[in-house]
């Protein structure tokens, strides 16, 4: 699971950073263009840059929708069932897959962290319940011979 998270948090990384690189380019294309008077090439690079930008965003949340659905299915956490009528499903339109809407992702994920740090606390609960166990019998052994 850490593999996972190490491979998103990599990949959301490049993503944003292609964004900004993006956003840099065509905010100097606009600019250039808005110095010499041409309000069309400079009506186009504003429609390039929002359409570029917009797939960034959609490739974004593409990410985002596989990695807490996945995360989601390894720990066996129901996802809503994927219903073209349902609320908590859309269809993207670069792609036309369907991915969970913002409010329903971030449910699923509040889950998946939920569930994560339960098992976290089982793990280390272990530990501490050994170590006291070994304190106990220490005193005992440390009472009894000395």
């Amino acid at each position: 699971m850490w593999v996972d998270d190490a491979k998103f948090r990599w990949r959301l990384a490049k993503l944003q950073r292609s964004q900004r690189k993006n956003e840099e380019y065509y905010n100097l294309k606009i600019t250039a263009a808005r110095e010499i008077q041409e309000r069309e090439e400079e009506q186009k690079q504003q429609y390039d840059k929002f359409v570029v930008l917009d797939k960034g965003i959609s490739e974004i949340r593409s990410l985002q929708h596989r990695y807490i659905t996945r995360q989601a299915e390894q720990l066996l956490i129901p996802i809503p069932e994927c219903n073209p009528k349902s609320e908590s499903w859309l269809q993207s339109d670069f792609d036309g897959r369907w991915r969970l809407t913002d409010d329903a992702l971030d449910a699923l994920s509040q889950r998946v962290r939920r569930e994560r740090r339960e098992r976290v606390e089982l793990l280390f609960l272990w530990p501490s319940a050994f170590i006291g166990f070994i304190g106990g019998l220490v005193g005992i052994v440390s009472a009894i011979f000395f």
